[in-house]
This record gives structure tokens, sequence and C-alpha cells, in this order.
């Protein structure tokens, strides 16, 4: 398993996405749904990505929810590195992802101190707002 290679990256368009929150030694990251909704990936389709990009496979399990589907995990580090589900609201243009929900099939939802500790994500000014809670990212305007 290789976490020293991961990057950031936000979608490259305006939309509502499934996100997954990774915390590794090296950093915490977030990967999006290829998608907008309402025809976006699901979570397990994130986490398999995911898996790919760091060399490991998954293996189908029942959900967390009680749904009666199979999702993917990651053999014995799944609760290690992905701590947090939900959606994002992203607007490109303003600069805004908006942060809501969890997963219900892996009854897990979005990890606030995760999305706190995501304010160097980005070299572009971006802000995050979850639950009521708002995040200026490395603001770099001057001060005229």
């Amino acid at each position: 398993m290789d976490l020293t290679n991961l990057s950031h990256s936000w979608p490259e368009k305006s939309g509502e996405y499934k996100v997954i929150q990774i915390v590794t030694p090296h950093g915490l990251f977030l990967r999006f749904g290829k998608r907008t909704e309402p025809y976006g990936d699901f979570h397990k389709e994130i986490v398999r990505r995911f898996a790919g990009e760091i060399g490991v496979s998954c293996e189908l399990g029942p959900d967390r929810g009680g749904c009666g589907v199979e999702v993917n995990y990651i053999p014995e580090v799944h609760d290690e590195i992905i701590v947090g589900m939900g959606r994002c609201y992203f607007n490109i243009e303003r600069g805004i992802a908006a942060f809501s929900g969890g997963s219900e099939h892996y009854w897990i939802n979005l990890d606030l101190d995760h999305l706190k500790g995501m304010r160097n994500f980005s070299s572009n000014e971006i802000f995050v707002v979850a639950d009521d809670l708002l995040y200026l990212r490395e603001t770099t305007k001057s001060s005229d």
C-alpha cells in the first residue's frame, strides 16, 4: 500500500459530488465522485478507485446501514484511513465547497475535524462550509 504519492484536487466543474475523507500519515485528502448528482458515483465506487490509487484491492461486504447492499471496503485499514463521507456542493466560479450529509450504506457522516484540517488543501482561495461553520482557506489578498 502506497500512501506517499497522494495529491489534492478539486472537481473540474461545479456541481454536487459524493465525497470521501481520507487521513494518512502524509496528510488529509478528499476524493470526489467523477460525475455530478443526480447520476453521480456511489461512495463505494470512490472507495474502489481510491484503493486502486494506493495499490490495494477492495473487498465486498455488507453495508453497515442495514440497507441490504454490498459495498467496498479496504481490508484491514478501512476505518483508519476513511474517516468521513457525504456530499460536496462545489461552485468553481464562487470558490465555495459546501459539505453536508453522510453515507447511509457505510453508516458514517462527514468528519468536521478533517474539514477544519483541510485549510491548506488548495493554493486558491476556497471557502469551505459545513454545518453552519465557515472556514477561509489560504487567503492571499493583500491589504490595500
